[in-house]
């Protein structure tokens, strides 16, 4: 293998050691969400072992996943995400309140997120939580504006044409949602 060649391989984000890299990388992102979701919803797990081993008989997989998440639980919500990189995580991070509360037709931090959710193959009438982080903090972006407020939410609604989606914590959906979903 010739120097040039080598180094655009080691440095490509195409390449096969990259996708495997980043979907490993998707799977341990997973992994924490489901497992915040298990503690912010108030439910304590006394072995992640029966878990992981659930899982990886349904999906194949050791680490805990969406996939496997929304099959064995009756949570209210079809759970998804990921992790955003370059120019998506940047403009996260520079979003003012400007560009979080503009008007659903001109806010392109709503029209980046909905973009992401029609990525995720959800069945078309399902409730669903995307997940994703900012900084330190873990949002979702979600559908399921009929939760009841306890006067421990802060959220912001999207009114479209079609839908009302919430922008809030994954902290505050999670205890709106509470843990009645888990036998």
């Amino acid at each position: 293998m010739e120097r040039d060649q080598f180094f655009s391989n080691l440095f490509s984000e195409n390449n096969e050691q990259a996708q495997a890299t980043r979907a490993q990388n998707q799977l341990a992102f997973e992994e924490r969400i489901i497992k915040r979701v298990f503690f912010e919803c108030g439910i304590s797990v006394r072995s992640w072992g029966v878990f992981v081993k659930n899982c990886q008989e349904i999906t194949g997989k050791q680490n805990l996943n969406f996939s496997w998440f929304n099959s064995s639980f009756r949570f209210p919500a079809f759970l998804c995400g990921h992790r955003f990189y370059g120019r998506q995580a940047s403009r996260l991070k520079r979003a003012s309140i400007k560009d979080i509360i503009a008007a659903p037709a001109k806010n392109n931090l709503l029209k980046m997120l909905l973009r992401e959710v029609e990525k995720q193959e959800l069945p078309e009438t399902a409730s669903f939580a995307f997940t994703f982080p900012v900084v330190q903090t873990m949002f979702c972006i979600h559908n399921m504006h009929e939760l009841e407020d306890r006067g421990t939410r802060t959220l912001i609604r999207f009114r479209t044409e079609n839908d009302i989606f919430c922008l809030e914590s994954v902290r505050s959906f999670c205890n709106a949602v509470g843990n009645s979903w888990f036998d």
